[in-house]
């Protein structure tokens, strides 16, 4: 019996070395189109953008214990025109003048990336989804294999009735 109880608990330290010290991937463009920060203009099928502010926004919170998330929002203004004005959040599409994009704070920075290479967001996000989901289930093992360590042990110390 303390085999097997060395067994689960050789596997459970395996998951979780594993489970410590995986790194998260990451949302990251290669070659975005426009790597901006405030104030820089940028031109899309013939029409000026400018962004006019890239700001911190606190959402949600409050009281009865809520906790407020933080996140970086980015004004695009464009030029020539009145109230053309679109607020861009990390990992939105963004829509100008004919072309889509993604819309990316990189590390948190105050620089917004914006790629056109949608199919490799996608992508990118399918990573991370199955690591979260291999990250999960590792953690599942490494619960139940520490669980039937203890029953084991547990089940060593019963007294026999022979």
């Amino acid at each position: 019996m303390a085999v097997y109880a060395a067994l689960f608990l050789l596997v459970a330290g395996v998951a979780g070395v594993l489970t410590v010290t995986a790194e998260s991937p990451e949302v990251a463009f290669e070659n975005p189109d426009y790597e901006l920060s405030a104030g820089d203009s940028f031109e899309v099928d013939g029409a000026e953008y400018v962004v006019a502010d890239i700001s911190e926004v606190e959402e949600g919170g409050g009281g009865h214990g809520g906790s407020a998330e933080t996140s970086i929002v980015a004004t695009i203004e464009q030029e020539g025109s009145e109230g053309g004005e679109i607020e861009v959040e990390d990992e939105s599409m963004v829509t100008l003048g004919e072309t889509d994009f993604v819309a990316n704070f990189p590390d948190g920075t105050a620089t917004l990336t914006l790629s056109s290479d949608i199919d490799g967001y996608e992508a990118q996000v399918a990573e991370i989804d199955q690591f979260e989901q291999y990250n999960s289930g590792l953690t599942r093992v490494l619960i139940l294999g520490l669980f039937s360590v203890v029953l084991l042990l547990s089940a060593a110390f019963i007294p026999s009735r022979y």
